[in-house]
């Protein structure tokens, strides 16, 4: 099944772990791709930060995380050798395994957040709105307009200070007063950021659980 998962131009995150200053553990996530494999080894884009490659050392062990089949996967992987031209790129052997993450992605969480939208099969028209509720899968908002199934959406919220950029689909719309509650499936979202939205709903989760709305 790992060699189902691992495409060429699949795209990927890179988890790093490395201690701090305190010695307290720091694991930090970067967008990535697989640019090439072979039997053994995979050839990764390199990962980068604010615009600058982050540094990774020779026979580092670190984790990739990919999507497939709606769940998250990860598995470790050492890094082998590095190339920076003509441009930048990592090898790493091929994970042994991959480990599917137990995230619960899909429990809706009701919240309230600004959302900005551009129905990306018409013009570049920005319209700002609100969240009724969000997943890992998905979100809930408000709209003026009844969009059909399979509509695609550019999207920008915030999460506890993550700008989360994605593209989803129109999969339901239903009237209210005089908009309409449409629910959008995210089709293109990293890793990463769909994350932060699981960790920010199981937060909010604990936070009712304190207060015993749960």
């Amino acid at each position: 099944m790992v060699n189902n998962m691992l495409k060429v131009n699949q795209l990927i995150d890179i988890e790093i772990n490395r201690p701090k200053n305190d010695g307290q553990p720091a694991v930090e996530l970067y967008s990535s791709r697989i640019e090439d494999k072979t039997t053994n080894t995979l050839t990764l884009a390199y990962p980068l930060k604010n615009g600058y490659p982050v540094p990774v050392r020779n026979n580092e062990f670190i984790k990739i995380k990919l999507m497939y089949k709606n769940d998250i996967y990860a598995g470790e992987v050492k890094v082998i050798s590095q190339t920076r031209s003509p441009i930048l790129l990592i090898k790493v052997t091929k994970p042994e395994r991959m480990e599917k993450i137990q995230l619960r992605s899909w429990v809706r969480h009701p919240c309230e957040i600004p959302v900005n939208y551009v129905v990306l099969n018409q013009d570049s028209t920005k319209y700002s709105t609100i969240s009724l509720d969000i997943s890992g899968g998905g979100i809930l908002i408000l709209t003026k307009e009844a969009y059909g199934i399979n509509t695609p959406l550019y999207l920008e919220f915030s999460i506890d200070d993550c700008l989360i950029k994605t593209i989803g689909n129109v999969v339901r719309t239903v009237p209210q007063d005089k908009e309409y509650k449409t629910a959008i499936e995210f089709e293109k979202i990293k890793l990463g950021e769909r994350e932060q939205i699981v960790k920010y709903i199981f937060q909010k989760q604990r936070e009712m659980l304190k207060r015993d709305i749960l």
